[in-house]
């Protein structure tokens, strides 16, 4: 018998605006699939994000940047 193993990492985040949740952010990195992850994005009020668009995007791209290392680092240990 051989151990199969996979790894499923799940990063969430909230991008707020004086405190309040104005983004939701989530993504699952997963070592058992093609395609390493899935990302989701979920606005939950509309008029700060409007208001904010630029220190929201900030936000989101440093999302991002946190899961394209985790791929990586997956992938370094040839789990990805």
């Amino acid at each position: 018998m051989a151990l199969s193993q996979t790894k499923v990492v799940t990063l969430t985040g909230e991008s707020k605006i004086a405190g309040e949740v104005v983004v939701r952010l989530s993504a699952t990195v997963n070592s058992n699939t093609d395609v390493s992850s899935a990302y989701s994005e979920q606005v939950l009020n509309t008029t700060l994000y409007k208001e904010n668009k630029a220190e929201i995007r900030q936000d989101m791209d440093a999302f991002r940047v946190l899961i394209y290392g985790l791929e990586d680092e997956l992938a370094a240990k040839d789990i990805i």
